[in-house]
């Protein structure tokens, strides 16, 4: 069985590397998309070429179908190609994204964090020749797979009110694994911090009344 995690420990970080698992034939058709969208970009473009002088609003409508297809294609190769990783310290949770030679990272505080968790699917609506049973065709995992690549990870992260997702096209268990590994490393359940704000905020406008009333 391929390898989807690889874990890294030392006293004071903890790296995680994911390996999407997905099947080949959805690989095929992402990266068959993507390049037919930029070639179909590419070949557009060089037609446009000869129409600037003569038709040149079309010539921009036409470039501006381009871009969007371009970046139509980049999407779709990124979902192939992305490879990520996460580093956790004690007071810190970063996720590392390399695509294309690129290389970005969002860190967030463990502090701020409320709570971690598998993210849960969208409800998709199912192929005609899915029948629930015995999927002959493949179409129901197939569907699934791309509910995976779709959705852009399958672990839910709460910080400051917002949702980050991470960890994507990995089983649940593996999901599971990892955080559990970050909390076993930071020794958080990031159940308690909102919570732990809310009550801190509400002693310290308790004690705040209380010296304004012994000023008064």
């Amino acid at each position: 069985m391929k390898e989807t995690l690889k874990f890294t420990e030392s006293k004071d970080k903890l790296k995680i590397e994911i390996y999407p698992s997905v099947s080949p034939i959805i690989k095929f058709g992402l990266i068959f998309q993507g390049v037919l969208l930029i070639a179909t970009a590419l070949f557009l473009t060089s037609v446009t070429i000869r129409l600037i002088a003569d038709i040149p609003i079309a010539a921009i409508i036409i470039i501006a179908l381009c871009v969007v297809y371009v970046l139509a294609g980049r999407e779709y190769l990124k979902k192939v190609l992305n490879r990520e990783s996460l580093e956790i310290s004690k007071d810190q949770i970063t996720i590392i994204n390399k695509q294309f030679g690129s290389i970005k990272t969002k860190s967030f505080s463990i502090s701020e964090v409320s709570s971690l968790e598998i993210a849960s699917q969208n409800n998709y609506t199912k192929h005609p020749l899915d029948n629930g049973t015995v999927d002959i065709t493949g179409l129901g995992v197939t569907e699934q797979q791309l509910q995976y690549v779709t959705e852009g990870g399958t672990i839910d992260m709460r910080c400051n009110g917002m949702v980050v997702r991470f960890a994507s096209n990995i089983a649940s268990w593996d999901s599971e694994e990892v955080i559990n590994r970050i909390k076993q490393f930071t020794g958080n359940n990031f159940k308690n911090n909102d919570q732990m704000k809310v009550l801190l905020n509400e002693l310290y406008q308790t004690d705040e009344n209380e010296n304004l009333k012994m000023y008064l």
